[in-house]
């Protein structure tokens, strides 16, 4: 994906999340490209495949992420609280995708949170990565729900970016069973994957 096609995405993204799409246009306007960058940490579920081979949680894990609030589009535009987009790394980790894609996102007015899910589990390189997807399913409803918890965000709009790995989780959070799984009540109102091995998203919860 090139630089250009950024933009386009921020923008389908933006009428994913905003009722209005006349709204969602506005919001492209005079933002912030260079968000300020917040460090955060929340706990989630770590989950472990059980004797019977079933997945349960096994104990906390601390999630860390980079929290990006344009917040003068918020003061700009009067809206209160800002839309969100969660951004999943792919097997290889955090990487120059995310920050890509939050920079145009920000810019169109989002806040973006992108959490590091191998750290939270000692993963120093994609090979060592958790066994399955499903196991780091609980990962995008823990910030989902933190991102929800905050005064400056709208959690009406919230959505999920994913690349390979992080897109398998954005496509299976879309199934009624993960989300009900893990998720409880929350869900996110919109989901892009990139690039996702889609077979994978069905192993678990989703049957």
């Amino acid at each position: 994906m090139t630089r250009k096609h950024i933009p386009l995405l921020a923008s389908l993204l933006a009428l994913a999340i905003h009722a209005n799409p006349a709204q969602a246009a506005d919001d492209g306007r005079d933002c912030t490209r260079q968000a300020p960058i917040s460090f955060v940490e929340m706990q989630t579920p770590n989950l472990v495949f059980n004797a019977s081979g079933q997945i349960v949680a096994n104990g906390l894990l601390t999630l860390k992420g980079k929290l990006r609030l344009p917040s003068d589009c918020r003061e700009r535009h009067g809206q209160g609280r800002l839309p969100a987009v969660l951004i999943l790394h792919g097997s290889s980790g955090v990487d120059a995708r995310g920050d890509f894609h939050a920079e145009a996102l920000n810019a169109a007015g989002f806040a973006t949170l992108e959490v590091d899910m191998w750290e939270a589990r000692g993963v120093g390189t994609g090979a060592a990565r958790p066994a399955l997807p499903a196991l780091t399913y609980a990962d995008a409803f823990t910030a989902l729900r933190f991102l929800s918890a905050r005064s400056d965000i709208d959690p009406a709009r919230i959505g999920v970016l994913g690349f390979s790995w992080g897109a398998v989780i954005s496509m299976a959070a879309a199934t009624q069973n993960v989300a009900t799984a893990v998720g409880g009540p929350l869900r996110f109102k919109a989901h892009a994957a990139n690039y996702p091995i889609c077979y994978a998203a069905w192993q678990y919860w989703t049957t």
